[in-house]
């Protein structure tokens, strides 16, 4: 995690764990972590993110986060 640097990085089709351990660290370095998942196996790293988005439809997730 150390080598990202001030740059927007998207992770795409990660495991639910693997989500939460991502936040912590971004975090750490003063980082905005937002979050996309479902309500259910993705609840912990939904609640740790600063903004969880859940709407299943990406299209919808892109158009809030533009």
């Amino acid at each position: 995690m150390n080598n990202i640097s001030g740059q927007t990085e998207k992770f795409a089709r990660v495991r639910p764990e693997r989500k939460l351990s991502l936040i912590a660290p971004l975090q750490a370095k003063g980082e905005l972590v937002a979050m996309a998942g479902n309500r259910f196996n993705d609840t912990p790293a939904l609640e740790t993110a600063d903004l969880a988005l859940t709407d299943d439809n990406f299209a919808t997730i892109a158009r809030a986060v533009v």
